[in-house]
């Protein structure tokens, strides 16, 4: 048997297989004359349809906690009317305000913004531990200063200014 005879079989194969390539098949002479080409057909493309508008990008929220505090903790004592609430921020990693003059009667709630979770540790109190979005209070009836820190993470530190 001659290759040329195989050629329609390899062929055959080929696109049984899936493949675009054709194998021509081998001849020893033409057996009919080139086609003249006919002209060439443009066709008109069809108007595409409008794409809709691209959707608003929207916010993906993060587990990951961050190095570096969002809101910059302040030496500068804030005042709070006697009496009345006062708020600390408890976010990754720090307090916001790390020092806060209250007047002695006034309701301290220091709130978890952060992802990680904080303590907040007194000499003579501690919080256990403060999940994400959790708080814990504390009254201060007593004039003095109060320091306090997170146990989980001790760079984290804090003072309330209790004033009569």
């Amino acid at each position: 048997m001659r290759i040329s005879q195989f050629a329609p079989v390899a062929t055959l194969l080929l696109v049984l297989l899936g493949c675009t390539a054709s194998v021509p098949a081998a001849s020893p002479t033409p057996t009919a004359a080139p086609a003249t080409p006919s002209p060439a057909v443009t066709a008109t493309p069809e108007p595409a349809a409008p794409s809709p508008a691209p959707a608003a990008p929207t916010a993906e929220p993060t587990d990951a906690p961050t190095e570096e505090p969002t809101e910059p903790p302040t030496d500068q004592p804030t005042e709070e009317p006697a009496g009345d609430a006062a708020a600390v921020d408890v976010f990754d990693f720090g307090f916001s305000p790390r020092t806060l003059a209250v007047s002695a009667g006034t309701q301290v709630t220091w709130t978890n913004t952060g992802v990680a979770p904080h303590t907040v540790t007194f000499d003579d109190e501690d919080s256990g531990v403060i999940d994400s979005g959790s708080t814990y209070q504390r009254t201060f009836e007593d004039a003095g200063t109060f320091d306090y820190l997170c146990t989980i993470h001790p760079a984290m530190t804090g003072t309330i200014e209790v004033t009569e």
